[in-house]
């Protein structure tokens, strides 16, 4: 070290001389090298502001949409009341305060239109795994919307209902997927009743998507394969990785002008196996923290993921998306829950 690099810090703090003037040269690492010309074809600059531009465009769009159907702003606006389901005898009897944003979905970064109503509180004390099947039954199974917990205290939580869409600008998003969006939380309906896809439209991307072969939304890349049964479609997701191969099933129905996609992540026999408060953390507490897809016991006390769409202004990318969130989403907690690849 060099005399004059050595500072006494006694006497440079008794020293009043001015403070030389902020350094302000942009310092270059020796580091990185200086790209040359032909680089610039992988200038993604061109690109980021494309994407940009239609966010932007998506945004004016669903503005738009929001406030024909409420008759005034309501993006991020308090004060908005949504008629709801209070129970199944009586649909949409009352009104509640719903919050209504757009948000950028975690793993891919589409937008997604996000709705969000405040549920009641429920005590897990002394409940049994049958208690929350008939539960989980009457508030996710039998609803188009998705239902959440929060943890409050020990074996207390809080349930909240939402829903999520994914959006597109004026060529894909429609008035009538807004008002189909928002129904989700005035009708229930009975699985019992899902259909095997029958429009042309769901037709066209099933088979599309098994021609295509591929699906790539966020982290992982997917095969994808068709199959079919006399009463449902499906498509067989593969998810390649380095240190393992997994594949995950899932089913397409159609029900009151919806797409359902359904998937399981645990038969009824794993679920006997585990706890009240067990089974809420890997499905309603979950789904607080996921895309699209919803978890919950169905009747029969299994552990099903699913997503719902309408099919009315549905594009391929739409469906090949709920398609490839399921599958993905729930191999996921599929591999969380027993590691082995079943479904």
């Amino acid at each position: 070290i060099a005399v004059e690099d050595v500072i006494e810090v006694q006497k440079a703090l008794l020293d009043h001389s001015p403070i030389p003037d902020q350094i302000r040269d942009r310092l270059q690492s020796p580091y990185v090298p200086t790209l040359p010309p032909v680089s610039l074809k992988y200038d993604r600059t061109k690109f980021i502001d494309q994407q940009a531009q239609h966010a932007r465009r998506v945004i004016v769009h669903i503005e738009k949409l929001l406030k024909n159907q409420f008759g005034r702003p309501v993006l991020n606006r308090e004060g908005v009341m949504l008629r709801c389901a209070d129970d199944q005898n009586c649909p949409g009897d009352q009104e509640k305060p719903v919050s209504i944003t757009l948000r950028s979905a975690r793993a891919s970064g589409e937008i997604l239109l996000c709705a969000n109503i405040s549920g009641p509180s429920i005590d897990t004390g002394h409940r049994s795994r049958r208690w929350l099947r008939n539960l989980m039954v009457e508030k996710s199974w039998k609803t188009f919307h998705r239902t959440y917990a929060v943890a409050t205290a020990n074996r207390e939580f809080r349930l909240g209902h939402d829903a999520e869409l994914l959006l597109g600008d004026e060529n894909s998003t429609t008035a009538n997927e807004i008002a189909l969006f928002f129904e989700r939380f005035q009708y229930d309906h009975e699985p019992e009743q899902y259909e095997k896809p029958s429009t042309a439209q769901t037709l066209k991307y099933w088979k599309r998507a098994s021609k295509d072969r591929s699906a790539h939304f966020g982290q992982w890349k997917a095969e994808v394969s068709e199959f079919h049964s006399r009463d449902q479609l499906g498509l067989t997701f593969t998810f390649s990785d380095p240190q393992c191969e997994r594949r995950h099933h899932i089913y397409i129905h159609e029900v009151g002008g919806r797409c359902i996609f359904i998937a399981q992540a645990a038969t009824s026999e794993v679920v006997a196996t585990m706890k009240v408060d067990q089974l809420i953390r890997l499905t309603w507490e979950r789904n607080r923290n996921i895309d699209m897809v919803e978890f919950m016991l169905d009747e029969d006390m299994a552990i099903q993921g699913r997503a719902i769409h309408p099919i009315d202004g549905m594009t391929y990318r739409e469906f090949l998306y709920c398609a490839y969130t399921v599958a993905a989403s729930t191999d996921r907690l599929e591999f969380l829950i027993r590691t082995n690849d079943v479904h």
